[in-house]
């Protein structure tokens, strides 16, 4: 039975802390952005999480709509800016129809584990390209995440009074399996299990190329500067 895209407390209870456990923007993303579509340029943020890039893309001039299914991570970046259109909205069925030049998905594919929850937020994806307009995503490069969780299979951060923890395994398929559990001034929350999937550049290719997708580059980072490794950064367009 394939597992559905589900809630996470990271994404929940826990969604005020997210940014100080989890880090900024990153700003050689921005860079990227800026040179694939720059603005003004209609832009959606896919899966915007607490708006802290929504937010940084609008401030760039961009006209930025944001959306994001849980609503607490979504709260976070109603109160971030003003200036962005926020939505509660699943990717797998995006209320518009080919109005934007540029889509971003800042990581959020690696969370749709199952086959047909991802097909449908690629198929809306590519539905809401204009004609002209770049699909930019990153997502988890296989092996270079085995090696990661081969190397730290537990990771922790603290903020403040909250601590994160995680024990992480990976299976054959490239499934990253997450044990994962929350500390508030010491006490900890019960263990919860996340999935994550990775991707091959061969995926990639073939599961954009499904959603009626032409890949025009893919990257294993948004640049020498960007703190977001071990990824695949790819730009794609509607295929003509």
């Amino acid at each position: 039975m394939e597992r559905a895209v589900t809630a996470r407390p990271v994404y929940s209870e826990f969604a005020p802390h997210y940014d100080d456990l989890f880090g900024s923007v990153d700003e050689a993303c921005l860079d990227f952005v800026g040179a694939v579509v720059p603005p003004p340029a209609t832009f959606l943020d896919a899966g915007c999480g607490t708006g802290q890039y929504a937010a940084a893309f609008a401030a760039c001039g961009y006209q930025v709509v944001a959306v994001d299914r849980q609503s607490d991570l979504l709260r976070e970046g109603m109160a971030r800016s003003a200036a962005v259109r926020w939505i509660l909205a699943d990717l797998r069925r995006l209320p518009f129809a080919g109005r934007f030049d540029a889509v971003l998905a800042r990581g959020v594919l690696n969370d749709m584990v199952a086959p047909s929850d991802l097909e449908g937020a690629l198929l809306c994806v590519a539905g809401v390209l204009n004609e002209d307009g770049r699909f930019i995503a990153d997502v988890r490069e296989r092996e270079a995440h085995r090696a990661r969780v081969a190397a730290r299979p537990v990771i922790e951060r603290s903020a403040g009074d909250i601590t994160f923890r995680a024990e992480r395994i990976m299976d054959d398929e490239g499934l990253i399996v997450s044990r994962e559990q929350f500390a508030r001034s010491g006490t900890w929350s019960p263990p919860f299990e996340f999935k994550m999937r990775t991707f091959t550049e061969k995926e990639v290719c073939r599961l954009w190329q499904g959603a009626g997708l032409e890949i025009v580059s893919a990257e294993p980072s948004f640049g020498p500067k960007s703190r977001l490794t071990d990824r695949l950064v790819v730009v794609a367009r509607r295929r003509r």
